[in-house]
């Protein structure tokens, strides 16, 4: 929870320092907002999540969302028993921070726990998934920070290769400098990847319980032969297309194309409304 005040603390100090005078004086909102917090921390210490839970979410809509919040929210689902509410909060504090290694941690047990499956690269060799999901375990700006880094060094080894009067420094100019274009062009394109994963938001999370059922076609139907298979609530999916459908005479919705290795033509269709994306 400490991590949740001095996060929130700081919002709050620079939406009061913004906002015009009021009746309640200077930092009568950030007093407020300390009292929620501490309120959540000690209903959360005395055992009583509910409360705790819907203080917590009181703060989220008041004040905005964090990394640290969204860790807290889910803390406090998963001690009561939600798991698939917790595995979305802590996959939403990944994606705000994928470097909050405390709810990487609390997400992999609350999958274990709960024997859900994350099938996000289910349809990848084992190595790929691992790349994938390491990849996705630091901030695409920080690829892209890396890249511009990688980017001025190859020009200093160009420089070095033009200016240098020695074979020697030359080599060194020229080899190095094109082993850092080469890291930066890497860099680059890691940083695009782990934007589009998860700025793009194409994780989702099965909700409709106990199984989210996976079409082999966009479209609603009670021909089990079209089930392509079934997930556990609480699974994560990798969006890879969708459509927008209104067959059934509903308001319209999307319908979202995952691919799995279990569908036989290793892509399935999922309702929209049966998902929700961090």
């Amino acid at each position: 929870m400490k991590k949740t005040i001095i996060s929130l603390l700081l919002i709050t100090v620079a939406l009061t320092a913004t906002a015009s005078p009021s009746g309640r004086g200077p930092g009568g909102g950030q007093d407020s907002l300390q009292a929620a917090i501490d309120s959540a921390t000690v209903a959360y210490n005395n055992k009583r999540y509910n409360d705790a839970l819907a203080t917590l979410k009181g703060v989220e809509a008041a004040a905005g969302t964090s990394s640290e919040l969204c860790y807290d929210i889910a803390g406090n689902y998963y001690r009561l028993g939600n798991n698939v509410q917790a595995i979305i909060y802590y996959e939403r504090a990944l994606l705000i921070d994928p470097s909050n290694d405390d709810a990487r941690r609390a997400l992999d047990i609350t999958r274990h726990r709960a024997v859900i499956d994350d099938d996000a690269f289910a349809s990848d060799h084992y190595v790929t998934a691992t790349l994938k999901r390491w990849l996705l375990s630091h901030r695409w700006e920080s690829y892209a920070t890396l890249g511009v880094v990688a980017f001025l060094l190859a020009l200093i080894g160009g420089g070095v290769f033009v200016a240098a009067g020695s074979p020697l420094w030359r080599k060194v100019g020229f080899f190095g400098g094109i082993v850092m274009l080469t890291g930066c062009v890497a860099l680059n394109a890691m940083a695009f990847a782990a934007r589009d994963y998860t700025a793009g938001h194409r994780f989702a999370i099965a909700t409709a319980a106990p199984v989210t059922r996976l079409n082999a076609v966009p479209r609603a139907t009670a021909d089990s032969a079209q089930v392509a298979l079934t997930v556990k609530a609480g699974t994560r999916l990798l969006i890879v297309d969708s459509v927008n459908a209104n067959v059934d005479g509903t308001a319209p919705h999307w319908w979202y194309a995952v691919e799995h290795p279990r569908s036989e033509a290793r892509r399935a269709w999922v309702d929209s409304r049966d998902v929700v994306r961090p």
